[in-house]
């Protein structure tokens, strides 16, 4: 689990970086790693930061998948600052896919019902830090 915790730190310092297409062999290893070990929270984070470079890349199916899988474990607890994160790189794909009704719709949701999500305006996940800002 380790490794597959600093695999997930290395993926995320390649999106800091700027280089999306380098996370995918780090982070692919630590959604294995976490679902093999059942650790959902390890795993949602490692599937949030994938899912935002797949957003950069373009690949919006990919994106949604990985970040819909890190809502729904996020939304089956007291993950509300999580859920608030991931949202905003929600709202970042719809935005980039041309689909400004869908993010408004969806920002507007999320800043009434999760206190985190107005305090951290603007965020994105490729240079936040994945767990705390």
């Amino acid at each position: 689990m380790w490794v597959a915790h600093t695999q997930r730190d290395v993926g995320w310092l390649h999106l800091r970086e700027g280089r999306p297409t380098e996370v995918f062999g780090p982070l692919s290893h630590a959604v294995e790693v976490t679902e093999r070990a059942g650790d959902a929270y390890a795993n949602a984070m490692a599937r949030h930061l994938r899912g935002i470079a797949h957003r950069d890349l373009g690949h919006y199916a990919e994106a949604h998948a990985d970040f819909d899988a890190a809502l729904d474990v996020y939304r089956s607890g007291d993950y509300a600052w999580n859920e608030a994160a991931v949202v905003h790189d929600v709202v970042r794909a719809l935005r980039a896919e041309d689909r400004p009704d869908e993010a408004d719709a969806l920002e507007t949701g999320a800043a009434a019902a999760n206190p985190f999500f107005t305090g951290m305006h603007g965020r994105n996940g490729a240079q936040a830090v994945p767990d705390e800002d």
